[in-house]
């Protein structure tokens, strides 16, 4: 007689309606074909190497673009934070970013950071992919390669978004985020002080015109008493 389907996934019993299961799991379907009882089937994952590949060479040239503004930035000479507490905390994050251990909780052999995904920092701060290492990573332990890149308590995403947060704190004063709240806060006190500066300005202009009228004024005078006198001179020189 017609029956739901009955299956077993990972120690869960579960029915499907159809033996088309579109919502096994995230990301998985299953077709359910026959009864295999004492015989299970193993699903593994496919072979990952050409998309973690792909996904690594991306996070590198991502990588190398903040870098590369970072580091103009943070130019002694020319850069506008050369002196900027959070951006040089940032950028000594980022080359820390290697070798930072992303799955603590990994068994032994398989890949934990991201030196062992192939990423290499270069002594100037900018980074290349170890396409060597990568390939070695991938040929001994792809699951592992994989796992990196799942979302998690864990892996690439969970630290970046970690290091996101990291700098976006605007009670540290050392991140980025420190700095932005410090300069918008003097940018605010800056306004205030050239808005009193003006005000200043207009009031020393204003006192400084009436005193050059009176001045003028009194030049004026001066000068209409000195050409009556000079007449009466020329007139007594003339007797």
């Amino acid at each position: 007689p017609a029956r739901d389907a009955a299956f077993r996934l990972d120690g869960l019993d579960m029915t499907s309606s159809s033996n088309t299961v579109s919502n096994a799991a995230p990301g998985l379907s299953l077709e359910l074909l026959a009864v295999n009882v004492g015989t299970p089937t193993t699903i593994r994952f496919s072979n990952p190497a050409e998309a973690i590949t792909g996904a690594m060479q991306d996070f590198t040239s991502a990588l190398n673009e903040l870098a590369s503004d970072l580091a103009a930035k943070v130019d002694p000479k020319t850069g506008d934070l050369a002196r900027d507490d959070g951006a040089r905390a940032f950028r000594t994050e980022l080359t820390k970013l290697a070798g930072t251990v992303l799955m603590p909780n990994a068994p032994a052999g398989s890949p934990r950071t991201l030196a062992d995904l192939g990423l290499a920092t270069n002594r100037d701060g900018t980074f290349r992919l170890d396409g060597d290492r990568l390939r070695k990573t991938l040929a001994s332990s792809p699951e592992g390669a994989s796992a990196m890149f799942t979302t998690g308590l864990f892996g690439i995403y969970s630290t970046m978004d970690k290091l996101a947060r990291s700098v976006s704190r605007t009670s540290d004063s050392r991140s980025l985020s420190g700095s932005i709240a410090r300069y918008t806060a003097l940018k605010a006190r800056t306004g205030e002080d050239l808005s009193r500066l003006a005000d200043k300005q207009e009031a020393l202009r204003t006192n400084l015109m009436t005193r050059f009228a009176g001045t003028d004024a009194r030049v004026g005078a001066s000068r209409a008493t000195l050409s009556f006198l000079q007449n009466q001179i020329d007139a007594w020189n003339k007797g």
